[in-house]
């Protein structure tokens, strides 16, 4: 028997937004989802089928010096 789950791009950037809360990397402001292609590039974004781009808002610690 095969399943399949199909992820919305909303559920997409909810995953993305908890994960980067969960590891303390930040709040992610804004995600983006874009077309990417299937040649082979150095640039992942230009050879993923897609990739998500997001901008972060992060807390600085204060230094302790």
């Amino acid at each position: 028997m095969n399943t399949k789950i199909i992820l919305t791009e909303k559920d997409i950037k909810r995953a993305i937004a908890e994960y980067l809360m969960g590891t303390n990397q930040g709040k992610a402001v804004s995600i983006r989802l874009e077309q990417g292609s299937n040649e082979v590039s150095a640039d992942p974004r230009e050879y993923s089928a897609f990739y998500a781009e997001v901008e972060l808002d992060i807390e600085e610690v204060p230094s302790q010096n």
